[in-house]
């Protein structure tokens, strides 16, 4: 569900661009003069029902949006928050860090996520630590234009940590620049996920 504010005193103009591995889709919408237009569903809104990716708001006015991402079970939804994010991104040299993340075996694990909001293919190195500063290991994605990389449980799979208790990740950009990182840690008995959002 994406909410997003128009702060302007007149109409706004948008466009809903979905970047998925094979395809952009694009959907317009409007919101009224210092409304706030709520979009339930929107990959299902915008008619990819199944895809997944990166989703990019462009407006004739300002907005602030907000959304949440969430599973459906027979008991209701659960899922996470997401701010929206107006900057520009890190660039070449620039690293972002994620706090706070966790793997533990049948208890909580963490993924993290890459996305390029840049016209170039990007390259990025990610670095992770065991929460006493030490270094588990290091690894490089590429991340294409406009594209979202998920990486599942990287302290398992990457750093043969599946029981390291508390960790972060370093995410410096090698090549490219607008690239924004975030993680989730998610509680493996009820699948609920934390959002983690990246420190400048």
């Amino acid at each position: 569900d994406v909410v997003t504010k128009n702060t302007a005193d007149a109409m706004a103009s948008l466009t809903f661009f979905l970047h998925t591995d094979s395809e952009l889709i694009e959907t317009p919408a409007t919101v009224n003069a210092g409304a706030q237009g709520v979009f339930e569903d929107i990959v299902d809104y915008m008619g990819a029902d199944g895809t997944k990716g990166a989703l990019e708001i462009c407006s004739d006015r300002p907005l602030e949006v907000v959304a949440r991402i969430y599973n459906e079970s027979d008991d209701g939804t659960f899922g996470q928050f997401l701010d929206g994010i107006n900057f520009s991104g890190l660039d070449e040299g620039d690293n972002g860090r994620l706090y706070a993340l966790r793997q533990m075996t049948g208890e909580f694990r963490t993924n993290i996520s890459v996305t390029n909001t840049g016209m170039e293919s990007a390259t990025v190195e990610i670095t992770l630590y065991g929460t006493n500063g030490s270094e588990l290991t290091s690894y490089e994605l590429t991340v294409g234009s406009g594209m979202a990389v998920q990486d599942l449980e990287p302290f398992r799979t990457r750093a043969s940590s599946p029981d390291l208790g508390w960790g972060y990740a370093m995410v410096e950009v090698m090549t490219g620049d607008g690239i924004i990182t975030s993680a989730s840690v998610i509680d493996s008995r009820t699948n609920d996920a934390t959002s983690i959002p990246m420190k400048r």
